[in-house]
Parts: C-alpha cells; structure tokens; sequence
C-alpha cells in the first residue's frame, strides 16, 4: 500500500512539471512576432521594387519660390510631361522643392531634369527624405534635358525634396524641368501577415 502512494504521488509530480513546462512554451510562443509581421518592411519593400511607377503625378509640389511671370514656371511643371518648367524667383544654392502624398509611398529612385535654359544649371545638391535626417547627394545635372537617375534603399516615405548646394557662373532663377518619383505606393502596416 505504501509503495503505491509513493509512485501516485510522483505521478503527480511528473504531472505538474510538465504542465508548467507547456504554460512557459505558450508564453514565449506569445511574446514572439508572427514570421509575417516580422519580415513585412522587407516584403513591401519589394514589391515597390518589382512594380514601380513614377509617383510624381500623385504629389502634391512645394517650392521655396516660383519665378510668376509668363505662367509656365510654377513648381507643380516638375510632376508633368509638358513644356513647363520650374525656375525660382532669384534663388540659387538653397533653392528647393518638394514632393508630398497624402498616404504613404515606397521610393527607390529619382529622376531629376535641369532647366534647358544651358546659364541656369545645378552643380551639386541632395536629397532629403520625410523618414530619416539622411540624405542622398546629387551631382551636376546633365544638359540638353538629359536626366540623372538617381538610386537608393528603398524607404517608406510621406514627402522627398530636392535642395540645390551649387550652381552654375550666371544663374539667376535656378529650377528644375522634371522631378520624377520611382516606387509604388505602400500597403497598409500589417497587411502581408493578412491571410486572404
């Protein structure tokens, strides 16, 4: 009789440690980000890249000045395909504009046009992004329209602007012809751990 308690009570035992070993398995289970939601910033970022689009004519365009006369040199010209222009009002290294999205956007690369006007040409600036204090240098802009690509990581981003560091002997009004945007807009957060 003796001997069979003893073995029921080391039953129990047993037991009890095995359900408090499951309990600490669930919790850690619980604590630990879903394999989804931890590679989601990778799995949007890559989307945009395999599907990206020029974002530009989604924006809307600020600028630190806009040259007014003869109506053809506003800031929004940058985001078109016409004949326009963006030139600025006197302004030279410190010049800017910006593009911005009323929802978030995945930007992996820019496409930036100087003036064709050959005495108003950038030499050097950057670019600066809504989601970090880091920007991405730009070197002298191309002549006769030619545009410089310029690629980066791909960053979830609300706004991106173009300053001017440097011009050219002889400008007056510096600017831009053409400002395009390359990504894909970004998916809410959380929607590729989402199941169909």
């Amino acid at each position: 009789m003796l001997f069979r308690k003893q073995m029921k009570r080391a039953g129990i035992g047993v037991a009890l440690v095995a359900l408090a070993l499951s309990m600490a398995g669930c919790g850690g289970a619980e604590n630990q980000a879903p394999p989804a939601a931890r590679s989601e910033a990778g799995q949007t970022t890559q989307r945009a890249v395999e599907k990206a689009i020029n974002l530009a004519p989604l924006a809307q365009v600020a600028a630190s000045s806009e040259f007014k006369e003869y109506g053809r040199f506003g800031a929004d010209q940058v985001k078109d395909e016409g004949a326009g222009e963006w030139a600025s009002a006197g302004e030279k290294a410190g010049a800017w504009v910006k593009l911005s999205w009323d929802f978030p956007v995945i930007a992996q690369r820019v496409e930036l046009e100087d003036r064709p006007n050959p005495q108003e040409r950038v030499t050097a600036g950057h670019l600066a992004f809504s989601d970090s204090a880091s920007t991405v240098a730009v070197q002298t802009l191309p002549d006769e329209g030619i545009p410089l690509s310029i690629a980066f990581t791909p960053r979830r981003i609300r706004w991106i602007r173009f300053v001017v560091e440097s011009v050219s002997t002889g400008t007056i009004n510096i600017g831009l012809r053409r400002f395009r945007v390359f990504g894909a807009k970004a998916e809410p957060l959380g929607a590729s751990a989402k199941t169909p």
